[in-house]
């Protein structure tokens, strides 16, 4: 292999593996971790806080309980630009298409938003209840299985397609 390239590979892994330190995230629980995108949650009270990490400089989502493909999914949605992160509560109106909660008659449920992008990372962290009650969002019942939709884009432009989607099932349970 081209020692170039190698060295491009190792400072690459070593990048991704110092912003999201073990020692910060002790307190989330592993819902994902692969090359391209890892997501944490811990849970206090009656609200979900997550933190999302992808490898890219563009929007980052996460959605639960979908009916068909998009459609029917509380999806949680943003991005970073110029310092400042921007996160909208969605909703799966379609198969492939959503709509900001509010838009549509519904609440932004949608609370401690914060978020940095750097070397080719965005990290989102936000908090949304387990049941808001919100006709637009879906109760994220502990001990039980959750569809989980994850999505990013390569721009900040919410409208344009994914770069990355998976689709998983997670049982959310609060940590001892």
């Amino acid at each position: 292999m081209n020692k170039l390239f190698i060295l491009f590979l190792i400072i690459f892994v070593l990048g991704f593996s110092k912003h999201f330190p073990e020692k910060k995230t002790n307190k989330y629980n592993l819902i994902i971790k692969e090359k391209k995108m890892l997501v944490y949650y811990k849970i206090k009270d009656n609200m979900i806080f997550f933190k999302l990490v992808a490898r890219t400089k563009g929007w980052v989502a996460i959605g639960f309980n979908p009916k068909l493909i998009m459609k029917g999914a509380n999806i949680i949605i943003g991005y970073v630009k110029k310092n400042k992160t921007y996160i909208f509560d969605h909703y799966g109106t379609g198969i492939i298409s959503h709509k900001i909660d509010t838009s549509i008659g519904g609440k932004n449920d949608v609370t401690n938003i914060s978020g940095y992008e750097k070397n080719e990372l965005t990290e989102l962290k936000f908090s949304i209840p387990l049941n808001s009650k919100d006709k637009y969002d879906t109760e994220i019942k502990l001990n039980k299985k959750t569809v989980v939709l994850l999505a990013f884009g390569r721009s900040d432009n919410m409208k344009k397609r994914h770069i990355y989607r998976k689709k998983l099932k997670v049982v959310f349970k609060k940590k001892k």
